[in-house]
């Protein structure tokens, strides 16, 4: 590599990093679901400081706090072991190609309601000793939008343990 080559490339990076930049800082300021791209289960956060996150977060832009619940709960984990390919370490990778297909129970308004209740206590609270119950909470409220029956629930209660 010859002097002015090294220099074109060092111009073309910087400007490349400055036009990133610009372009994706709304994008991190905005509320946002985080996750880690290699975890162990479905472990998302919910982001409303505007942290920025470099690529090895899986990041879904919105403010839905129902949809945060859904991913966290047990029927979020029974999706993760029977349907994310394992990897070695016992590691999910949550990538978009597999996350697009992850089955949002349809919701009311009012059935919304209870769910982001427990979520908005948790979110304010999260080392409080109350969090264990409000989740159990939570994954009752989520088995029932998905219709799950006495048994279901028996066997994503005990895959889970």
């Amino acid at each position: 590599m010859n002097l002015q080559q090294a220099y074109y490339e060092q111009k073309v990076e910087n400007t490349f990093l400055r036009v990133k930049a610009n372009t994706f800082r709304e994008f991190f300021e905005k509320p946002k679901i985080i996750s880690s791209n290699i975890i162990k289960t479905n472990t998302f956060a919910f982001d409303s400081t505007g942290i920025v996150t470099n690529q090895q977060y899986f990041i879904i832009p919105t403010n839905d706090t129902f949809l945060l619940a859904v991913l966290n709960s047990r029927v979020g984990t029974q999706w993760f072991y029977s349907t994310l390919p394992l990897l070695r370490g016992a590691f999910f990778e949550p990538s978009s190609i597999f996350m697009q297909h992850f089955p949002i129970a349809k919701a009311s308004d009012k059935e919304r309601a209870p769910i982001i209740k427990y979520v908005e206590k948790i979110i304010a609270n999260p080392d409080s000793p109350d969090v264990p119950r409000l989740e159990k909470e939570i994954d009752k409220l989520i088995y029932d939008l998905y219709g799950l029956t006495p048994e279901e629930i028996a066997i994503v209660e005990k895959e889970m343990k």
